[in-house]
């Protein structure tokens, strides 16, 4: 499922795997359209993703579409005692992020994408995106 969210971009980092070292983006405040918070923070790794926010800075604040994907998480292997320390759940994750729009006052202003009800809030002017 696609779905449009607001976001704080926070950094940018590198966290290691089993296969070697891979980049990741961290968003904080991540909202939807309605500005409603749906989490405080989310990592996003999928390569295609990182190049299209690689411009981005400490603080932007940004609106973009991505995929909203449910994961395993814990451990996946044989052995009974880490199994039993690191027990499966299920967890949420964004990927395949597209329509990266940065909103801060000093970013050229462009018209925001998303779907009617945020249209309408926008054209009533009871929110107002950015930072003062």
């Amino acid at each position: 499922m696609r779905a449009n969210f607001i976001a704080t971009f926070s950094e940018r980092s590198a966290f290691k795997t089993k296969w070697g070292w891979q980049e990741k983006i961290v968003l904080e405040n991540i909202r939807d359209v309605q500005y409603q918070s749906l989490t405080d923070h989310v990592s996003i790794s999928d390569r295609p993703s990182l190049e299209r926010m690689r411009s981005l800075k400490k603080g932007d604040l940004i609106v973009f579409s991505a995929r909203v994907k449910e994961y395993r998480r814990g451990y996946h292997g044989n052995d009974i005692n880490i199994r039993l320390k690191r027990q499966e759940s299920f967890d949420y994750m964004l990927c395949d992020v597209h329509d990266v729009m940065k909103q801060n006052y000093d970013a050229p202003k462009k018209r925001i994408n998303t779907d009617r009800e945020f249209k309408q809030l926008m054209k009533n002017k009871h929110i107002i995106l950015g930072f003062a």
